[in-house]
């Protein structure tokens, strides 16, 4: 393959794709390379479009050739990566039906009765019946028709969230519920099987008996109608356990920010991006190098040890290597 140039500088022609959380990552395109399957425990329960994002770097014979995308770049993206690998640029490839479907590019759509939706590039699609599409928004989904040139399999990262030039000021005590809310011609539910917390409405205005609040979403806008019934008090959300699953945690071998990151055999597999640890270190084939091995994921209950695909070993000079 004759790839972009790998760990480059984000340019405007770059593009990235969602890939699968259940979906194995091989260090080679070939079926009997060594893979990695970091996903098996998901962030979020039971979302059919669950997937992480990956930078393309060339698709040729059923596989897609991808850099994982550090957290110092997830802010661009409506689908972050992997928090044992957020530290990593590492050259992966997956087979090119782990892809998600997404958005290509900004799609806005409003109707009659005040109700609109805006899409960001990147956000994660389901196909549903009739032609429409299940768009996943943070804790909200909305299901609605959508452009066929608005759906693809990569997209170049745009603005966060489309810009409103006629949005009224942010009312501090607004809160809704998905249920609560209508579109005219689309649906809002929860992305999970998690229970939905409450929305904080930007802002409210008056529509008839109802009001329309415009709430916005990880990647997109929402106006929608709404019984003032249905509005409450804003209610403040307990702080989220965060499981810094990449953190550098006491007592464990740290790997420097700029290290070359080597697969076993010896052949570059990319660069760490921010200081990272790794739980142990291993035998290393290669002389010259040390071989570093962390979980891809938390061991589940009655599970006695984690299969290979989910351990992640890596090899660095050992001048990268502080104890």
């Amino acid at each position: 393959m004759a790839l972009v140039a790998f760990g480059g500088n984000a340019a405007a022609e770059e593009r990235y794709v969602l890939v699968r959380t259940e979906a194995d990552l091989y260090v080679a395109p070939r079926a009997d390379a060594a893979r990695l399957n970091p996903s098996a425990t998901p962030q979020t329960a039971g979302r059919p479009d669950e997937a992480v994002v990956h930078r393309l770097l060339e698709e040729r014979d059923g596989w897609l050739a991808l850099e994982t995308v550090p957290e110092s770049e997830w802010g661009r993206h409506c689908e972050g990566g992997l928090r044992t690998l957020a530290a990593l640029r590492l050259r992966v490839f997956a087979r090119a039906d782990a892809r998600v479907p997404v958005t290509t590019r900004t799609v806005h759509q409003s109707w009659p009765d005040g109700t609109a939706v805006a899409l960001a590039p990147g956000v994660p699609l389901a196909a549903r019946a009739g032609q429409r599409w299940r768009a996943t928004l943070g804790a909200v989904a909305v299901e609605l028709g959508l452009p066929a040139d608005a759906v693809g399999g990569a997209y170049v990262p745009g603005a966060m969230f489309p810009p409103s030039d006629d949005a009224p000021a942010f009312v501090e005590d607004a809160t809704v519920r998905a249920g609560d809310l209508r579109l005219k011609e689309g649906r809002l539910g929860p992305a999970s099987d998690l229970p939905i917390p409450l929305l904080f409405a930007r802002s409210t205005r008056s529509a008839g008996e109802d009001l329309i609040a415009t709430l916005d979403l990880h990647c997109g806008r929402v106006d929608a109608r709404v019984a003032p019934a249905h509005v409450h008090p804003r209610q403040e959300a307990a702080p989220l356990e965060i499981d810094a699953g990449s953190g550098l945690l006491p007592g464990r071998l740290r790997v420097l920010a700029g290290a070359t990151a080597h697969w076993p055999d010896g052949t570059v597999a990319g660069r760490v991006d921010a200081p990272t640890t790794f739980h142990r270190e291993v035998p290393s084939v290669v002389p010259e190098l040390r071989c570093l091995q962390k979980p891809l994921r938390r061991l589940r209950r009655g599970e006695g040890r984690l299969e290979a695909r989910s351990r992640l070993v890596l090899c660095f000079a050992p001048s990268e290597i502080s104890s």
